[in-house]
């Protein structure tokens, strides 16, 4: 069972001091897989519907707008 080969709906990195914070969602055969990691640590969880996946989304959508606000920036290899 695939778990993270879906298609991308949000992928966003950012860095500051060295510090790297990931945000993805991706879709897969039992719904939508929400993944998170900073640094050394990676939370994985599953949204089987659309409407939870759209409420992580917005979630994780303000979570990266006031990681901006404070100084995040786009990371780029």
């Amino acid at each position: 069972m695939p778990l993270l080969d879906g298609p991308v709906i949000l992928d966003v990195t950012l860095k500051r001091d060295g510090q790297v914070k990931h945000w993805t969602i991706t879709k897969w055969s039992m719904g939508w897989t929400c993944r998170y990691a900073e640094n050394a640590s990676v939370t994985i969880g599953g949204c089987h519907t659309f409407e939870l996946m759209e409420a992580k989304k917005r979630e994780w959508e303000a979570e990266i707008a006031a990681a901006r606000a404070d100084g995040w920036t786009p990371y780029t290899n």
